[in-house]
């Protein structure tokens, strides 16, 4: 097999079959403990909205859509400090495009918000992106701000909804296998 089909297999089952395998750093969120068996973890560079989003695609997911409280607070837990941020901020995947409606980056219904005081504003007029503040700052930890996303290289909350388990797929693929030869 050469080094193209090699990573083709590699990226899907990084991204399909078992996210958690090749993004170790994810965490789940799971139903036991209250969750939605949800994959969570922070992006490995710093960057723009797009930039973040375009790796938590890349993990098998997009940057994190929130519809709860609690699931807001697991999140906020996550976030790392960062300097170059205000607040130690990391970027969820909540954006308007072209200045519209609010809208999650995996489509899911805009139905849970936690804007911090006068928020969003879009004080600038093109404020089409959020961050969420982290655990580190005062008084704001787990709030929202939109602004936009070229002023501050920042981290990405990534969230992973979980595929089909592996065994399914592989036998899925293995009655198709069976139904060509036939």
């Amino acid at each position: 097999m050469n080094n193209f089909n090699n990573s083709i297999i590699t990226t899907f089952v990084c991204a399909v079959i078992v996210p958690t395998t090749c993004f170790a750093d994810l965490t789940q969120w799971r139903v036991e403990d209250g969750g939605n068996d949800h994959y969570y973890g922070i992006t490995s560079i710093k960057g723009t909205w797009d930039i973040t989003q375009a790796e938590a695609v890349v993990a098998g997911g997009n940057l994190a859509s929130i519809s709860s409280a609690a699931e807001n607070e697991f999140i906020r837990l996550l976030i790392p400090v960062n300097s170059s941020a205000p607040g130690n901020a990391a970027w969820i995947g909540l954006s308007r495009p072209n200045g519209g409606q609010w809208e999650w980056a995996d489509g899911t219904e805009f139905a849970y918000s936690n804007w911090g005081a006068g928020e969003p504003n879009n004080a600038r007029g093109n404020e089409y992106w959020s961050w969420m503040y982290g655990p580190h700052t005062n008084n704001a930890g787990g709030l929202w701000n939109d602004h936009p996303q070229w002023d501050y290289q920042m981290f990405g909350v990534i969230e992973v909804t979980p595929a089909p388990g592996a065994a399914a797929l592989i036998g899925l693929s293995g009655l198709l296998i069976r139904r060509r030869r036939a």
